[in-house]
Order: C-alpha cells, then sequence, then structure tokens
C-alpha cells in the first residue's frame, strides 16, 4: 500500500454519484518497479500475479464498508 503525498483528483466526478448512492473509491495499482509503463501507455502490460491480491483487497473494502450500514 502507498500512501499519496498530495490528494488525486482523478475521481472528483464519483462524489456526485455518492450523493445518489452510499459508496467508496479507492484505487489499486500494479507498479512493480521503475520501468513499469502507466496504464493507458501502448507499452503496458497488466501483471497478472496481482489479479487475486487486488480482487481479495477490493472485497475486504467493501465487506468493511457493508458493516457500516
Amino acid at each position: 500500500m502507498v500512501d499519496l503525498e498530495r490528494p488525486y483528483m482523478g475521481s472528483e466526478d464519483f462524489a456526485y454519484m455518492l450523493k445518489e448512492r452510499p459508496g467508496s473509491y479507492f484505487m489499486l495499482g500494479g507498479r512493480t518497479g521503475e520501468t513499469d509503463m502507466p496504464f493507458h501507455h501502448p507499452g503496458y502490460n497488466f501483471n497478472d500475479d496481482l489479479s487475486d491480491p487486488m480482487c481479495r483487497k477490493a472485497g475486504d473494502h467493501a465487506r468493511r464498508r457493508a458493516s457500516f450500514a
């Protein structure tokens, strides 16, 4: 897990969705080294080994959020 040094504005529209329905927003990343390409770069190569841990993390987050409902 990486804490960002400053706020990331990539999801500012999501606040409008939260006015209508409960939810949460978080980002999952898969950077493994300095030579990794950004998501929209033509040389981007998704690391398939991250699928399982990322899905588990998303599921854990959803279960924690559901317990507050």
